[in-house]
């Protein structure tokens, strides 16, 4: 078993990951890029969803393709980053939030490994692992991090940000964050039967709620929180893996054949 590590903008290495091996891997879906490190004696598994030098938009990342891999690796847990927008004065900039549940606004992505002769309904009731995410949010709170739980997560499709008015709406949907990369990955996770749970960093307020949003100003609260992420981290290697009483790897139907 194998702990998975999905990251997004400004996160793209870690310093306990330090000498990992670079590993291109062949997936039917085509070919997807992790850093294979071992830390403590657990096998850990890093995936910059954006590349190393953020080089893939969004819309453009073959979500299909990384999560497969890191099935193929061995994955059974994935602790996923991301970085989003706050919706609400309630979660002001340099916040983590565990989130969840989403609300999907993207269009044309890969959404599924189901297909023709695959028919496959896959239960989302609860679209991060109930689980994993308790296990992070707790050791997170342990190690002394201020993270606060039930997120709704709205994915747009990107890369442009959203309108004033897009935002209103999202709120008046529920929705408490805002970001680019959380669906499908989360979708396909589940598909894959890998338990998977998502912490959001929120570097900004949404647009219409502040002045114009700039790459620089969410670097600063991306990388004010890479500390955090690291202790965290930390703390699930050394305590968190090995405890999976959840259903996520029964909660898909057919498509599981693809991993047989």
């Amino acid at each position: 078993m194998a702990l998975g590590v999905i990251s997004g903008s400004g996160l793209y290495d870690f310093d306990l990951l330090a000498g990992s091996v670079r590993e291109e891997v062949s997936t039917p879906y085509g070919e997807a890029l992790i850093y294979r490190a071992t830390v403590d004696g657990e096998d850990i598994c890093f995936l910059p969803r954006h590349g190393k030098q953020h080089s893939v938009l969004p819309h453009m990342i073959n979500y299909r393709a990384n999560i497969c891999a890191l099935k193929q690796a061995g994955v059974n847990e994935i602790m996923a980053f991301c970085c989003v927008g706050s919706l609400t004065r309630d979660l002001p900039p340099g916040s983590l939030v565990m989130l969840d549940q989403f609300i999907d606004f993207t269009y044309g992505r890969e959404h599924t490994f189901a297909a023709p002769g695959l028919v496959a309904h896959t239960d989302m009731t609860h679209p991060y692992c109930p689980r994993l995410s308790k296990r992070a949010l707790e050791l997170g709170r342990e190690a002394g991090l201020k993270i606060a739980e039930g997120g709704v997560y709205v994915c747009t499709q990107g890369p442009r940000f959203e309108t004033p008015a897009e935002i209103k709406a999202f709120a008046l949907l529920g929705g408490t964050v805002v970001g680019m990369t959380g669906v499908p990955e989360a979708q396909l996770a589940r598909e894959a039967g890998i338990c998977y749970a998502s912490l959001a960093m929120i570097a900004n307020f949404a647009a219409g709620m502040q002045e114009a949003i700039s790459g620089e100003e969410v670097n600063i609260f991306v990388n004010a929180n890479k500390e955090n992420i690291e202790l965290l981290l930390r703390q699930l290697i050394e305590k968190g893996l090995g405890q999976r009483d959840c259903g996520c790897a029964a909660s898909m139907i057919k498509a599981c054949q693809l991993w047989k």
